[in-house]
């Protein structure tokens, strides 16, 4: 968590999933926006920036972070609207589709590689056996690609 300036936080949320971020499927950085008069009031809540979230799901978690700010007005509040969007973090990285085949990722770790899931580094999410195939075949086109230009030199110095 770091304070950005005067009367704000930015925290980096991620899911709970006792810090194996191999399957973390989501992330933000919640920002808390202190009025003068905090914490008598509520501080203005938003999402920066993300990975892997939908808008819907953006804005679901700015709503139930607000709520609990609401049940809190009174008291020191941030850990706790911190470990709200945790938790909403947590439910969100439970669901979603592979980016591949559009079926739903349930990541219970099937043995046949149809329901264990792989994150990359841009936060999309796919079945392994998707990616696997997908990658085989663009291998597959490029190495097709590379035999017709050898072809085509060689009958060009023909």
């Amino acid at each position: 968590m770091q304070e950005k300036g005067k009367g704000e936080v930015v925290a980096s949320c991620v899911p709970l999933t006792g810090d194996d971020d191999a399957i973390q499927f989501v992330r933000c950085d919640l920002t808390l926006r202190l009025p003068a008069t905090y914490p008598e009031a509520a501080p203005n809540v938003s999402v920066g920036a993300s990975r892997g979230l939908e808008e819907s799901q953006r804005s679901a978690l700015v709503e139930a972070v607000e709520a609990v700010a609401q049940e809190n007005v009174g008291m020191p509040m941030i850990w706790s609207l911190v470990e709200a969007a945790q938790e909403m973090l947590t439910e969100f990285n439970k669901t979603g589709d592979c980016a591949i085949c559009l079926e739903a990722l349930n990541g219970d770790g099937g043995g046949d590689g149809s329901s264990c899931v792989v994150r990359t580094a841009c936060y999309h999410r796919y079945h392994v056996s998707c990616l696997g195939e997908y990658w085989a075949s663009q291998v597959g086109q490029e190495r097709s690609r590379r035999a017709a230009k050898q072809r085509e030199g060689a009958r060009a110095d023909a």
